[in-house]
């Protein structure tokens, strides 16, 4: 993604806040901004974001 933005094969894309901000810590997406989205109901995953689990035995 980060080189199809750099090509200018695309204009925005999406990606997790602190995973774009730490990308760009280490030199990925030099001169573009990373910002936090509005809710936006055609973006499901900006209005219910993705959850995670981590299974684990009892005991």
């Amino acid at each position: 993604m980060a080189q199809d933005l750099a090509a200018g094969r695309i204009d925005v894309a999406f990606e997790s806040y602190v995973v774009g901000l730490e990308a760009q810590k280490s030199g990925a997406y030099p001169g573009m901004k990373v910002k936090i989205i509005e809710p936006d109901k055609r973006i499901a995953a900006s209005v219910e974001p993705g959850q995670a689990k981590l299974p684990l035995h009892q005991g």
